[in-house]
């Protein structure tokens, strides 16, 4: 995993992703080894949405890139305060389907 920061600001492109909460749990997602169980995570037929201050730390989530790539991540530290507009930081692990 790579650390780095981000800011949206220096982003060259602002592609739309949409994501799911699921009921994973951290201990799950260490499990996960494989792309079909990401891609079950992440099937077609389940609702998705935009996430605007919805991350919580240990929570599971599945999410589709605008080009169709289908991972999970698991949410380890949220800083900042969304309400107020206070800049935070989110650390997590993802795993991505090939």
């Amino acid at each position: 995993m790579s650390q780095g920061q981000a800011r949206l600001s220096t982003l060259t492109s602002r592609n739309k992703t949409v994501f799911n909460l699921t009921d994973i749990t951290p201990t799950q997602f260490a499990q996960y080894n494989n792309d079909s169980a990401i891609l079950y995570q992440t099937s077609s037929n389940m609702p998705y949405y935009s996430i605007d201050n919805s991350f919580k730390v240990d929570n599971v989530i599945a999410f589709i890139t605008s080009s169709g790539k289908r991972g999970l991540l698991w949410v380890k530290l949220v800083g900042g305060d969304f309400a107020t507009q206070q800049a935070g930081s989110l650390e997590f692990e993802y795993k991505m389907a090939q």
